[in-house]
C-alpha cells in the first residue's frame, strides 16, 4: 500500500492509496457526516442519516452550503473528534474542508477524492474555501485533511471532460516540477486517455510528489507554494470573465497555462522551444482551448486574484522544464503587455 506523509506547519497528513473497500471499513469504524454530491453519494453504501448529497457544480461553492454542513453537524451532536468526509471532486472536498475548519475551531477530516483533479490537485495541501462575490475561492482556510484516501478504481466511471480537468494539472505539476512526469506524459498519452489502471496509477503518484514537496516546505504559500499557481492568475480572470462555472477549471487552467508560457517568451523569460513543446502536449490531450479576453477585462478579473501581493498581480512564468519564477506587475505595468500579447 503507497503512502506518504506530509509534516504540514501544526498539521500532519497521510495521503494513502486505498480500495474502495478499504474506505467502507473506514465508514463503518467513524463517526461522522459525508458530505457528497448527486454524482457520488452512490459510490459507497453510506446510512443516509449519515449523507449530505449537495448539487453538482462549481456554482455550489457557495456560504449557504457551508451552512447546511454545519447546520448538519449541530443535528447530529459532532463534537472535535468526530470527523467530516469529502467525497467528491475539488468543489465537495474543498467546501467540506472549509467547514471543517471552523466547526467548533477544527474537527476531524478525511478526504476521499473521486476525480483526477481532486486527487493529484485539490484534495492536497490544505487550501479550503468557497467561491464569493464572482471570484475563485476568495472565502476560505488552510486546514490539511488528516488522511487523502486515493482510490484509483472511482477513476473508471470519470467522463471525458472531467478527466482532462486532471490531465491539465498534471501537465501544470510536470512543467513546475518534474522533466519526468512530463515525458511520462508523451510517452503514455494513449494509455492515460484510455484509463490504464496501472499507468493512471503512475501518474497520479509522480503528480502527489510534486505538489506534496511543495505544500510540505511552504503550507501557507509564503514562497515556492506559489509555483503551483502557474496558470492560475490567467485562468481565474477567465472564470471570473466568462463567470464562474461557465468553463470548466480544465479549460481555465489550459488556456493560463498557454497565456503564461506565451508571456514569458514574450519577455524572454521563457524559453521558445519549452512554449512549443508543452502546448503541443496540451493540444495531444485535447486540452488547448481558445479564449478571446482583451487586456482591460484580464486585468479587472485578476484585481481580486489571492495571489495579488501587496497591490501587485503576481504571475508564475515558466522558464524551462522543472523551473519558474514569480514576478510581480502592477496593473498600470501590465496594460501595454496584455495589449502586446493579444
Amino acid at each position: 500500500m503507497k503512502t506518504l506523509d506530509l509534516s504540514l506547519s501544526v498539521f500532519s497528513s497521510r495521503i494513502i492509496q486505498s480500495t474502495r473497500e478499504d474506505v467502507i471499513l473506514k465508514a463503518s469504524e467513524t463517526r461522522g457526516l459525508w458530505i457528497c454530491d448527486e454524482n457520488t453519494r452512490n459510490l459507497l453504501p453510506l446510512p443516509e442519516e449519515s449523507i449530505l448529497a449537495l448539487k453538482p457544480g462549481e456554482e455550489q461553492k457557495t456560504w449557504d452550503n457551508v451552512d447546511r454542513i454545519l447546520s448538519r453537524c449541530v443535528e447530529m451532536e459532532l463534537d472535535r473528534d468526530s470527523v467530516i468526509f469529502g467525497l467528491g471532486g475539488g468543489v465537495v472536498c474543498d467546501m467540506a474542508a472549509f467547514a471543517a475548519s471552523i466547526y467548533k475551531r477544527g474537527c476531524g477530516l478525511t478526504l476521499v477524492p473521486t476525480t483526477l483533479l481532486c486527487m493529484v490537485d485539490a484534495g492536497i495541501g490544505g487550501k479550503t474555501g468557497i467561491d464569493y462575490g464572482g471570484y475563485k475561492n476568495l472565502v476560505g482556510t488552510f486546514y490539511p485533511a488528516s488522511s487523502i484516501l486515493i482510490v484509483p478504481q472511482f477513476l473508471g466511471s470519470l467522463p471525458r471532460k472531467e478527466l482532462l480537468n486532471g490531465i491539465v494539472e498534471t501537465i501544470k505539476h510536470g512543467i513546475i516540477g518534474s522533466p519526468e512526469l512530463l515525458t511520462f506524459m508523451e510517452a503514455n498519452r494513449d494509455r492515460i486517455l484510455s484509463g490504464d489502471s496501472e499507468i493512471t496509477e503512475k501518474l497520479i503518484w509522480l503528480s502527489l510528489r510534486v505538489k506534496s514537496s511543495l505544500v510540505e516546505e511552504d503550507l501557507y504559500e509564503k514562497g515556492r507554494r506559489a509555483w503551483l499557481n502557474l496558470g492560475h492568475t490567467f485562468g481565474h480572470a477567465l472564470e471570473a470573465h466568462e463567470g464562474i462555472g461557465k468553463i470548466s477549471h480544465g479549460e481555465a487552467v489550459a488556456w493560463g497555462l498557454e497565456r503564461a508560457l506565451t508571456f514569458g517568451t514574450m519577455l524572454g523569460i521563457t524559453g521558445t522551444g519549452v512554449r512549443e513543446r508543452i502546448l503541443h502536449l496540451l493540444s495531444s490531450y485535447g486540452c488547448l482551448p481558445r479564449f478571446g479576453v482583451d487586456a482591460e477585462d484580464l486585468i479587472s478579473g485578476m484585481k481580486q486574484d489571492k495571489k495579488k501581493s501587496r497591490g501587485a498581480v503576481r504571475i508564475i512564468i515558466p522558464v524551462r522544464e522543472g523551473e519558474v519564477t514569480v514576478r510581480d506587475y502592477s496593473t498600470e505595468e501590465l496594460i501595454p503587455l496584455f495589449k502586446k500579447l493579444g
